[in-house]
């Protein structure tokens, strides 16, 4: 049995899906599986290249009808026997010593309950994503990129991610984590180097804006999460003002 399963959520990936992959497979740790989830696939390229990685070792192909990314990484949850789970786009890379670094940081850190390192942009946006984790911005913001290291057990506990967003699933499902923790300020571990790899395209979901939706999403976050937002809620409040009083000078 695998110690770690890393979840490949795949729509319409096919140009990026072998590179994605082989990132998932090219691990220092060698406990770790993958788990293609094919949600809805139609376009014949994705198609081919499903076909062609599932001949692989320690690579398992699921096919499903199209219900979004959060159902495609909830199925691989369900799926997954690994006591460690990492959430990986179809069209971003992860460093080769990702699963080792993680599974240190959940040997060193008792209260870990999130695992991860930087995210570094690449493609039609460069640089890292984000600042170091704070639980006040991460309240307010969508501040850890999904690729991070959790226990399958906390994702089962949390209800793996809510399939009614299409916008701050991943905030919402690592609140949900947090949630678990007796103190989510020290739940959060990250190594200060990139081991995450967040491409920037014209075709990624995050690509175009919605503000409609995107409001919709931020309210149904916070209605989802709002005992565990007012366990922290001076410093929710705190960073907020300070962003506001930022912006007003």
């Amino acid at each position: 049995m695998s110690t770690v399963s890393v979840i490949i959520p795949c729509h319409r990936e096919g140009p990026f899906l072998r590179e994605t992959v082989d990132s998932a497979l090219n691990q220092t740790h060698q406990g770790t599986d993958v788990i293609v989830v094919a949600d809805g696939v139609s376009d014949p390229e994705t198609r081919l290249v499903l076909d062609e990685i599932s001949t692989q070792e320690r690579v398992q192909v699921l096919h499903k009808h199209q219900g979004g990314v959060s159902s495609a990484r909830n199925a691989g949850i369900r799926q997954s026997d690994a006591e460690y789970l990492i959430f990986l786009d179809g069209d971003d890379r992860r460093d080769p010593s990702f699963a080792e670094s993680g599974l240190a940081i959940f040997r060193d850190h008792p209260a870990a309950y999130i695992a991860g390192g930087q995210t570094l942009m690449f493609g039609t946006i460069t640089g890292l994503y984000g600042p170091e984790f704070s639980l006040g911005q991460f309240l307010n913001e969508s501040l850890l990129q999904v690729g991070q290291m959790v226990r399958r057990e906390d994702a089962l506990r949390a209800g793996g991610f809510d399939e009614s967003l299409r916008r701050y699933e991943d905030q919402d499902f690592f609140m949900k984590i947090l949630s678990l923790a007796p103190d989510p300020h020290h739940a959060v571990v990250q190594v200060p180097r990139p081991l995450y790899y967040y491409r920037k395209h014209d075709q990624s979901e995050t690509a175009s804006g919605d503000y409609a939706v995107d409001l919709q999403c931020q309210a149904t976050v916070f209605c989802n999460n709002a005992r565990f937002i007012a366990e922290p809620a001076e410093e929710f409040i705190e960073w907020r003002v300070g962003k506001v009083s930022m912006l007003n000078h």
